[in-house]
């Protein structure tokens, strides 16, 4: 593997850049928990469930742009950029709908939404003032996204980096200044986060745009013509992206039910859940970028025609993925008693945020298995029937059925209900690493007709 030179520069190129993007969101994650944190658990469990939302908003969006992914990273293979221009101009379209949606929903039913995940009505009106501030960020979401995605599978992640960079400074800074009302501003508790958030993600929209056209990306597909896409191509796009659209839909909607049912055990628990779930994702970012960093160089070795190295590069991938979290986990559920205690809420709280962290940690090396082999491996390789029948349909059978079985039933803590939803991904890891090797994964989706038949299996 570390022999392989190929291979690490282009890991290097690609996750390296993607890890450090979701290292540096995770840490804002974490200090924005942290500020909310000094709020009370109220406070905590209002954002992070407003934030359900947003998950649940790129669960779709994100359903929708992998499509763009394959298309594009195996037209990069062939360097056509015709093609990443269509596929660009079809995922803004649909990507914009999407975004529509839940701008109308959050900006004009928040407390609907939320009410959801928990009868609390504290938390849900401090929701509601986060949502409707926010609303408007899945607009510019939408297309941010979009674009980005593209520029990751012509392995340009520098610009996207960058901006994300600079921009988790300064909402942090706008976080600290607007929650506190530090330096002359007044304070506003959620709605300052809220704002924060709006203001940034309309700047780095504004940058990424002006310096993708002006520099002229490969992503810089001219915004005309739009009607002028094929009724063959939009087809074949849809008949890739149907089950991961679906997959990620059902899946979504799935993990927000399980968080409804987090919710509804208490609000110690919800914010204990979400405590945890920003200090995972500092533990996670390894295996982001190694995932996202295989499905480049995967989809652009299948699109090249070069099966053979796709398949070694893919393995080498699950294996590094697989060491590195099974380390940080170790490391995480060493230092769980200490990172609770920065949180000014109730000791219940904070050892139920302990103990899920704990259970994170036992089983995060499961998780990052699963992401690499699923997004780095089997989607780019346009395997995405199988993924939609694995994700989808797995995480209601077994994960949902789990949460209600150790909440609603049993009335067990939220650190052995969240161990009993865990045993799905488990699952799930076992069955996509057959796949993987029954090497019926490789799809080549950009190939004339002349030269290979399309195949989706």
């Amino acid at each position: 593997m570390f022999k392989d030179r190929e291979y690490l520069q282009g890991l290097l190129k690609i996750g390296v850049p993607i890890a450090l993007q979701q290292l540096l969101f995770a840490c804002f994650n974490v200090l924005d928990t942290l500020m909310m944190g000094q709020l009370g658990e109220q406070s905590i469990a209002a954002v992070g469930l407003a934030n359900q939302i947003g998950f649940l908003f790129n669960m779709i969006l994100f359903g929708m742009v992998n499509a763009a992914s394959i298309f594009s990273a195996q037209y990069w293979g062939i360097k056509d950029t015709d093609g990443i221009h269509k596929v660009t101009r079809l995922t803004l379209t649909l990507a914009l709908g999407i975004g529509s949606l839940f701008f109308l929903v959050t900006a004009f039913l928040p407390e609907v939404a939320l009410g959801f995940y928990t009868e609390d009505q504290l938390v849900i009106e401090l929701g509601a003032q986060y949502l409707r501030l926010i609303s408007f960020t899945y607009l510019t979401s939408a297309i941010y996204i979009t674009y980005t995605t593209i520029m990751r599978t012509t392995r340009q992640v520098k610009l996207p980096t960058i901006i994300a960079v600079v921009g988790l400074a300064f909402n942090m800074l706008l976080n600290y200044l607007l929650i506190f009302g530090h330096l002359g501003f007044t304070p506003m508790g959620v709605r300052g986060a809220g704002l924060g958030s709006l203001i940034v993600r309309i700047l780095q929209l504004i940058v990424l745009l002006v310096i993708i056209y002006k520099h002229k990306y490969p992503a810089a597909a001219p915004l005309r013509n739009f009607d002028a896409l094929s009724k063959e191509f939009i087809l074949r796009y849809f008949k890739t992206a149907a089950p991961v659209l679906i997959n990620e839909t059902m899946w979504g909607f799935a993990i927000t039910t399980i968080y409804s049912i987090y919710g509804h055990l208490s609000t110690e628990a919800i914010a204990s859940i979400n405590i945890s779930a920003s200090i995972e994702q500092i533990i996670f970012v390894a295996a982001i970028g190694i995932a996202n960093a295989s499905a480049t160089l995967v989809g652009n070795e299948i699109g090249a025609g070069n099966n053979h190295k796709a398949t070694l590069y893919a393995g080498r991938s699950v294996l590094l993925s697989l060491s590195i979290t099974f380390v940080l986990g170790i490391g995480m559920f060493l230092l769980a008693p200490w990172l609770v205690t920065f949180y000014q809420v109730s000791e219940a709280t904070r050892y139920a945020a302990q103990r899920v962290m704990q259970s994170i940690s036992m089983v995060i090396w499961i998780r990052a298995t699963l992401v690499t082999t699923m997004i780095g491996i089997l989607r780019p390789g346009g395997d995405t029937r199988f993924t939609l029948m694995v994700d989808g349909v797995i995480v209601w059978v077994v994960g949902v059925s789990m949460a209600h079985l150790g909440a609603n039933v049993l009335g067990l803590p939220v650190y052995w209900v969240y161990l009993m939803v865990a045993s799905e991904e488990a699952i799930k890891a076992v069955i996509c690493l057959l796949r993987f090797r029954s090497g019926k994964w490789i799809n080549n989706l950009v190939r004339t007709e002349a030269e290979a038949p399309l195949v989706v299996v």
